[in-house]
């Protein structure tokens, strides 16, 4: 071996030892689906991934309305993983927005998913921006083009940039028309939604929209500024969302982490089986979305399967009625 190959591999082995891709233990978190990348093989569960991108496919196509997929595999298999191919996607190529739900209240799920819901739609999207940018610039462009057909649309960073630069006040007045306007020609069953989508192309005002969109009361003046109750939640707020982003485009939510014991302490439902009834909440009132749960095979069998009745079991496994 000549001196020049020896330190060409002594200097590989250091870079490999600096920068080991095989140091990091396999399993895949929260941070890892929102992170700006991760280890992806592409050929790694591609069956799993892959049959979640030809549901979104038939769900544009007019299949069907909505669908939803079990992925039922043991702890370190890939579930997360493949949730992470999805959202990695989805942000490179568009196509939907995404929603990630792995935390809850065992004795709150509808609360808890209204609070992932808008916090999946902060996230940065396909267009560089917070996926509720995306949709309150989906809004607008509808209601200008309404109103002219051959007029400019914008591209949410133009909006974003265009408010940015008028005052608060003049913020409000446009915000208050837009959504107005767009209220008369749709059927908005409580435009204060819409109104605090829009009011996410506030740089000032987002954080505070988002927060109320969670369901998280807002400061009386702050309330008052935007013009908006000091709290909405429930489950037909969460309807309304989805309805509204259904006007617009295609959805993935991705339910995953149900391994929690704890118990609702009303009902007595696990964890995993209040999200089974909420599933099928949710498959019955959106459209032109997917629902993807991820279980463990033990808590899918024993906590749902064998345990709660057929109709929720069709809903999760996308049988149509």
């Amino acid at each position: 071996m000549t001196a020049a190959v020896s330190s060409n591999l002594q200097e590989i082995n250091s870079i490999l030892r600096d920068h080991n891709p095989f140091s990091q233990p396999p399993i895949l978190r929260a941070q890892h689906v929102w992170g700006e990348s991760f280890p992806d093989i592409e050929s790694l569960n591609a069956h799993a991934s892959d049959a979640v991108f030809s549901a979104l496919d038939d769900v544009r196509a007019g299949c069907y309305p909505t669908t939803s997929i079990v992925i039922s595999a043991e702890s370190g298999t890939g579930k997360t993983h493949v949730i992470s191919r999805i959202r990695h996607r989805l942000q490179q190529q568009g196509g939907a927005l995404f929603v990630f739900a792995n935390e809850f209240d065992a004795d709150d799920i509808e609360s808890s998913f209204q609070q992932l819901l808008s916090n999946s739609l902060k996230q940065i999207g396909a267009k560089e921006v917070r996926q509720w940018q995306e949709l309150a610039t989906e809004i607008t462009n509808s209601v200008l083009k309404a109103k002219n057909p051959n007029t400019k649309l914008f591209s949410p960073k133009e909006l974003i940039a265009r408010l940015d630069k008028i005052t608060e006040q003049k913020a409000s007045r446009l915000i208050q028309q837009i959504n107005k306007d767009f209220c008369r020609k749709n059927k908005v069953q409580d435009p204060d939604i819409t109104k605090a989508i829009l009011w996410n192309l506030s740089i000032n005002q987002a954080d505070y929209a988002a927060n109320w969109l969670a369901g998280m009361e807002l400061a009386q003046y702050k309330a008052i500024e935007l013009k908006l109750p000091t709290q909405r939640q429930s489950f037909n707020a969460i309807v309304q969302i989805l309805q509204c982003i259904s006007q617009f485009n295609q959805l993935i939510i991705c339910f995953d982490e149900l391994e929690d014991d704890n118990c609702d302490s009303s009902t007595g439902l696990k964890v995993a089986q209040s999200v089974a009834y909420f599933v099928k909440k949710l498959f019955e009132h959106i459209h032109r979305g997917v629902i993807l749960t991820t279980i463990h095979p033990g808590i899918w069998k024993k906590s749902i399967k064998d345990a709660l009745p057929k109709s929720i079991l069709d809903r999760m496994t996308g049988i149509h009625r």
